[in-house]
């Protein structure tokens, strides 16, 4: 596996990423240009499920740091919709399409539910 070196001057060229620093365990998520770790490996198949696609990179620091995802993080959709949202930290971020999906490795299960739970959860930004 090559160590990638983050290029710092668009970060936003790694949205989506799964990074961790080269010879550590942490995982991290790129979004908005900022690094969210991933708790442990039940959170980390909750969303992602057997996608392993992580980067190795030389330094993790040149990422700024944002905050963890929530432990047991989901995907979900209302039973009303095709609309998935990424649950984590008491806020849900709508995936604005399946490409996006695609572009996080977005492949665990998504967790259909009544409609009415997604609706009384607060809103976060959305996730492009």
């Amino acid at each position: 596996m090559t160590t990638l070196q983050i290029d710092t001057s668009d970060l936003s060229i790694y949205e989506g990423y799964r990074i961790r620093q080269a010879g550590h365990e942490p995982v991290f998520i790129v979004i908005d240009g900022k690094r969210h770790w991933v708790p442990n490996n039940a959170t980390h198949y909750n969303l992602f499920g057997e996608n392993r696609n992580i980067h190795e990179v030389v330094d993790i620091n040149v990422v700024p740091h944002g905050s963890a995802l929530s432990n047991g993080a989901i995907l979900a959709r209302p039973n009303n919709s095709s609309d998935v949202f990424l649950i984590t930290n008491g806020l849900k971020h709508h995936l604005a399409s399946p490409s996006v999906m695609s572009k996080f490795g977005f492949e665990g299960i998504v967790r259909v539910v009544p409609s009415v739970l997604i609706d009384f959860i607060r809103t976060g930004h959305e996730i492009l």
